[in-house]
C-alpha cells in the first residue's frame, strides 16, 4: 500500500520514525517531503515552490492512503490543501486523521486516531500485504455480495450497507475476518438435507466496511460497481449502527441500483 503523510514541514523529523515503521510493515511511503533539504541557491523561491507543489500532488495522486496530522494547526495551509486534493479522490483513496478534528472537512475522514501509535497499531492490524487483499477480492468476486439492507421503520425506511460471503467451509472466511474484521456466523442447515451448512462472514461496521471496500476496489473484477455504490452510501448514513437513518432519496436510489446489479443473471 502506498501512503502519503501530511504535516507541517517543521515536523518532518518527527514523522521519520512513523515512515520507517510503515516501511517495515511492507508499505511504501511516497511523501518525499519528509527528507527534503533546502532550496538550491541558483533557483528562485517561486520556481522551487511550484516544483514542490507539483511533486507533492503527484505523490498524493499515487497514494492509496492519505494521512493528515492535525496535532498542530496549519498556519500556512499547505497540508490542508493537500487534504482537500486527497478528499477529491474519496472513492479511490483512504483518508485518515491523526489528531483532533479542526474543521468540517476533517469529519469526512475514514478514521480518526488520537496518536501516531494508535494509527500504526490500526495499520498493523487491518492493512495487510497486497497479496492478501488480492486473494480476498477474488474470493468476494466469486462468493461475496455487497448489498444494502432496507427495512421499514416507524416513520421511514432504514438502510444498512454490508458485505457478506457465504461458504460451506470456514477457513477462507476466517481469513477474511482476520484481514478486515467483521463477524462470522456458524453454519446453518439449509432446506435441502443434501446441502452442507453455509457459514457467513459479514462486515457491517461503517468504518471497517469503508476501509475494506477501498482496499478491495483495485482488485475487484465483477463487484466493482457494487463497491462504488457502497462507498457512495456510507457518507449518507447516520450515526450509530446504521439504523438511525432518515429516509433520503439518494439512499433509495442507491438501494435500487444495488438491487438491480445484484439480480441473478447480471454476471
Amino acid at each position: 500500500m502506498k501512503v502519503y503523510l501530511a504535516a507541517r514541514f517543521e515536523h518532518r523529523e518527527t514523522l521519520r520514525p512513523v515512515r520507517d515503521s510503515l516501511w517495515k510493515m511492507g508499505h511504501e511511503v511516497v511523501s518525499s517531503w519528509i527528507d527534503e533539504t533546502m532550496k538550491p541557491a541558483e533557483m528562485s523561491q517561486s520556481t522551487f515552490w511550484k516544483k514542490l507543489a507539483i511533486k507533492d500532488l503527484a505523490e498524493i495522486q499515487s497514494a492509496d492512503l492519505f494521512v493528515l496530522n492535525t496535532n498542530v494547526g496549519s498556519e500556512r495551509g499547505g497540508k490542508e490543501v493537500e487534504a482537500g486534493f486527497a478528499l477529491g479522490q474519496f472513492q479511490s483513496k483512504l483518508f485518515y486523521l491523526v489528531g483532533p478534528v479542526r474543521n468540517v472537512f476533517h469529519t469526512l475522514a475514514d478514521r480518526v486516531f488520537p496518536t501516531w501509535a494508535e494509527f500504526l497499531d490500526f495499520v498493523r492490524t487491518y492493512h495487510r500485504e497486497e497479496t492478501h487483499v488480492a486473494y480476498a477480492a477474488g474470493l468476494i468476486d466469486g462468493e461475496g455480495c455487497f448489498q444494502i439492507n432496507r427495512w421499514q421503520g416507524k416513520t421511514a425506511f432504514r438502510y444498512r450497507p454490508t458485505l457478506k460471503v457465504a461458504m460451506t467451509v470456514q477457513p477462507p472466511l476466517k481469513r477474511l475476518q482476520a484481514l478486515f474484521g467483521g463477524s462470522l456466523s456458524p453454519g446453518k442447515q439449509r432446506p435441502n438435507p443434501k446441502h452442507k451448512p453455509a457459514h457467513v462472514w459479514q462486515l457491517a461496521n461503517h468504518v471497517q466496511l469503508a476501509v475494506a471496500t477501498k482496499l478491495l476496489l483495485p482488485y475487484l473484477t465483477l463487484k466493482g460497481p457494487q463497491a462504488h455504490i457502497i462507498l457512495a452510501v456510507i457518507p449518507l448514513m447516520g450515526q450509530g449502527r446504521g439504523r438511525r437513518v432518515i429516509d433520503k432519496p439518494q439512499l433509495e436510489c442507491l438501494y435500487q441500483e444495488m438491487k438491480l446489479l445484484n439480480r441473478r443473471g447480471n454476471f
